[in-house]
């Protein structure tokens, strides 16, 4: 419609005199890219007018043209933007979150530092998480049935959406969302002798009487600490040596595998001794930090 109204608004502008800019994902591939290229000429925008740009890139320079107060540039005067500076944006949206880095060049432009990263871990990540709580919670019959209706489902998404914007890094207590009573209806009409409330009593009161009814577990991560090992040229990078009060070359921050992703855990049984010697002598207390990492190391 704007484009068809364009021509009799502005007499003086052509299609030809627009400027069409098409924002992208910083991970989308050139396949990708291609393809939103493509999918623009086919809506009527002309190739030799589009520009497709990266959203964080976008967003950056969105930012230089946005004041911003003193507490968001943690109480400095200067700007974030003058020649020198490095700065990270990071686009969280719905779908994906890309990552850039760039430094102000002397003449005001940015300079890419490293290659745009990110990943699908947008909000609707979220948004699955609840659906898929709903699912264990009434059965995934009822939340399918749920979801054939628009209306409701809407009205829960705009729910969940509301929870996403209150709920800060900082908070501590539990999150509470008020479930539409249509779900307790449907899953009453499909299971006609066994109420909501029963089913979830009958799960706990089963397992608190069957605990050892699980085994073992495989683990899905590998678990370790970051430790202090002998330096070895041929593996250790330069900028993790140190050197010790006693004159020995050591690599600081080395993952140390307690257990590793896979390895059978027997519940109540399975224990892990690992010896370990302070990094000074003399120390009656030390703080360790446990790591997680999906590598099998």
């Amino acid at each position: 419609m704007f484009l068809d109204e364009l021509p009799e608004k502005i007499k003086e502008i052509t299609l030809d005199d627009i400027n069409w800019v098409l924002t992208v994902p910083a991970i989308r591939d050139d396949k990708a890219k291609e393809f939103m290229a493509m999918a623009a000429e086919e809506a009527g925008k002309p190739e030799k007018s589009l520009i497709l740009v990266y959203e964080p890139e976008a967003a950056a320079l969105f930012c230089k043209h946005t004041p911003f107060s003193k507490e968001a540039l943690s109480g400095r005067d200067e700007s974030i933007f003058s020649e020198g500076s490095k700065f990270m944006i990071l686009d969280l949206g719905g779908g994906t979150i890309d990552i850039t880095s760039h430094e102000v060049n002397c003449d005001g432009r940015l300079e890419a530092l490293v290659e745009p990263s990110g990943g699908p871990w947008g909000g609707v990540l979220v948004d699955a998480n609840w659906y898929k709580l709903f699912e264990e919670l009434f059965g995934s019959d009822v939340v399918i049935e749920l979801c054939e209706d628009f209306t409701e489902k809407l009205d829960l998404d705009r729910l969940i959406e509301l929870k996403k914007r209150v709920i800060q890094p900082s908070d501590a207590e539990l999150t509470r969302i008020k479930l539409p009573s249509v779900l307790f209806d449907i899953f009453a009409e499909k299971n006609e002798h066994v109420s909501f409330h029963e089913k979830l009593k009958d799960r706990a009161v089963i397992f608190g009487h069957c605990q050892n009814f699980i085994m073992s577990h495989k683990l899905p991560n590998s678990y370790g600490v970051s430790t202090n090992v002998p330096f070895d040229v041929n593996i250790q990078r330069e900028d993790f040596k140190v050197k010790e009060r006693d004159g020995s070359l050591m690599c600081f921050d080395v993952f140390h595998p307690l257990v590793r992703k896979g390895e059978k855990i027997v519940v109540k049984e399975t224990t892990i001794t690992k010896e370990f010697r302070s990094h000074r002598p003399g120390m009656s207390r030390v703080s360790v930090d446990i790591y997680k990492t999906l590598q099998d190391i």
